[in-house]
């Protein structure tokens, strides 16, 4: 219940903070804004950003979050995380990396793995007020050096190890007890929602895995996250950042019920190039589809449309010539390009 709750809330919210960050990114890449309008406008796309983590993990804590697993270098992941990271942390914290090249590739969802290390990061950084060393590490370990003790226990495959560990105040024992349940917090009200390990945890079990932590009240905390080596021929996918946009071109259908969503995304494509037609529900876009076909060069719609994006979607594509799955995956690939 409280899953859903949670849930509800964070989709609502996350629809503001879309149109407060797309109207902020249009701002920052115009050329009005200069001095203290630019700084004006990064401190408002920083504050969003801290609010879009919150509903990230609200999503993920109530399993809402739309998830794309796929197999990807642990390092290169957790490399990218660990510069988000880097930010959070004050200048009287180090942080050092060490990472194995022997780690391996695992079948995760990217933004699960950099969620998992701003988190730990965050509460490490909480955890040493007046400085410290944070050290994230990666390896890779056999079944048997997970073996828990337990036969019924013993794990057919390998893992990759993900240990965050910091030098800060440490947790005695009944804190460890609790610290994966949702809400539980040792922090002031004000400074922690009590869903930062809880979701941590709720991850790692997703993909199979499990957590140990080591704490020495005084000495420090250190959290091991064990993930299954992917057991697949797919290569792995590389992390690509993103490189400098081409003007696009064509003719884009929107579909999206909340007005606020609609008029910054139909901004923010008008901007990359495309021409944009609006529809705020599934039937208004069906009679647009149907009286001018040809004119549609893709879909855009919201996943939880009055329950029938998938059916639109569908339905827009029989109105369209038929075309070879291939021509198909190729047209797609050009869009997305």
């Amino acid at each position: 219940a409280v899953g859903r709750l949670a849930g509800g809330v964070a989709h609502d919210f996350n629809n503001l903070l879309t149109v407060i960050t797309s109207y902020a990114d249009l701002l920052s890449a115009s050329e009005t804004p200069t001095g203290t309008w630019r700084e004006d406008l990064m401190e408002i796309t920083r504050a969003a950003d801290a609010a879009t983590g919150l509903t990230r993990q609200l999503l993920s804590f109530s399993r809402q979050r739309v998830i794309e697993p796929r197999v990807l270098d642990l390092n290169a992941v957790v490399t990218g995380a660990t510069k988000l990271a880097a930010r959070l942390l004050g200048a009287n914290i180090q942080m050092i990396v060490q990472l194995d090249p022997q780690t391996g590739s695992v079948k995760v969802d990217a933004g699960h793995v950099e969620q998992i290390v701003m988190n730990l990061a965050v509460n490490a950084r909480d955890a040493m007020p007046r400085g410290g060393r944070l050290t994230i590490t990666t390896s890779r370990v056999s079944a048997g050096d997970v073996h828990t003790g337990d036969p019924a226990d013993v794990p057919s495959t390998p893992y990759a190890r993900l240990a965050v560990a910091d030098t800060g105040t440490g947790m005695d024992e009944a804190t460890q007890l609790r610290i994966f349940e949702p809400f539980f917090t040792t922090k002031a009200t004000d400074k922690g929602t009590g869903l930062g390990l809880a979701t941590v945890y709720g991850l790692v079990k997703q993909y199979e895995g499990f957590v140990r932590v080591h704490s020495v009240l005084g000495k420090g905390t250190t959290f091991e996250l064990f993930i299954p080596i992917a057991r697949t021929n797919t290569p792995i996918e590389p992390i690509t950042a993103p490189g400098e946009r081409p003007q696009a071109v064509g003719t884009i259908l929107l579909v999206q019920d909340e007005p606020a969503v609609r008029a910054v995304a139909r901004r923010m494509l008008e901007s990359a190039g495309y021409s944009v037609i609006e529809a705020p529900d599934s039937q208004t876009a069906l009679r647009i589809a149907s009286a001018r076909p040809a004119a549609i060069n893709l879909l855009i719609t919201d996943v939880e449309l009055d329950g029938a994006a998938s059916k639109l979607a569908d339905r827009v594509l029989k109105l369209k010539t038929p075309v070879s799955p291939d021509e198909l995956l190729k047209s797609v690939r050009d869009s997305l390009k």
